[in-house]
C-alpha cells in the first residue's frame, strides 16, 4: 500500500519501482492521442489542454505531458501513486467507477470518493490550501459534490496530519 503520509523523493522513487509503475509521456501513447483527438470535438479549455496539462493514471501507468517530467512535481506524483494504490485495492471496480465518471448521477460520488483521498495527500503534505483542492475537484471533475461538504470533509480529515506528525 502506498502511504498517504509524507514521502521523500527517494521514497517516491521506491514506490514507483515497488509498484511497477510505468511513466509514459502522453505523446508516446496511442491511447492518449486517441483521447485527445476525441476531445477536440468538445469545446472546452480542458479538452484543448489535455495533452499539455495534468496526468492520467490507468492501472500502473502514469501518462504525463511531454513538456515536464513527473519527477519534477513531487506532489502530483504522490497524488497519482494514491490512485495506483486505489487501483491495486479495488481493481476493476475502480476502473468501472471511473468510467461512470462521465455519467453525472452515477459517477459523481465515485469522482468525489477517489479524488478526495488523493487530494487529501496534497492538502496534508504539500501545502495545497483546502479551498484550492475543492475548487480543483469542482472544476476538473464535473462538480461531483457540494462545495461546502467537500470543504468540511477536508477540514475534518486534514486535522489528522497534526496527530500523525505528533506520533512520529
Amino acid at each position: 500500500m502506498i502511504t498517504t503520509g509524507p514521502m521523500s523523493a527517494q521514497e517516491l522513487q521506491e514506490a514507483v519501482l515497488n509498484h511497477h509503475v510505468k511513466l509514459v509521456p502522453k505523446d508516446n501513447s496511442w491511447l492518449m492521442k486517441s483521447i485527445a483527438k476525441t476531445l477536440t470535438t468538445v469545446k472546452s479549455s480542458a479538452a484543448r489542454k489535455f495533452m499539455t496539462t495534468g496526468t492520467i493514471v490507468l492501472g500502473h501507468t502514469i501518462y504525463y505531458p511531454k513538456n515536464r517530467s513527473p519527477w519534477w512535481f513531487h506532489e502530483e506524483l504522490h497524488h497519482d501513486l494514491i490512485h495506483i494504490s486505489q487501483w491495486e485495492k479495488y481493481g476493476l471496480w475502480y476502473l468501472g467507477s471511473y468510467i461512470a465518471l462521465w455519467f453525472p448521477i452515477l459517477g459523481s460520488w465515485w469522482r468525489w470518493r477517489w479524488e478526495r483521498e488523493a487530494f487529501l495527500t496534497n492538502v496534508r503534505w504539500h501545502a495545497m490550501p483546502i479551498e484550492e483542492a475543492v475548487e480543483t475537484i469542482w472544476k476538473e471533475y464535473f462538480h461531483p459534490w457540494p462545495k461546502k461538504e467537500m470543504t468540511d470533509w477536508f477540514h475534518m480529515h486534514s486535522l489528522e496530519r497534526e496527530y500523525i506528525k505528533d506520533k512520529r
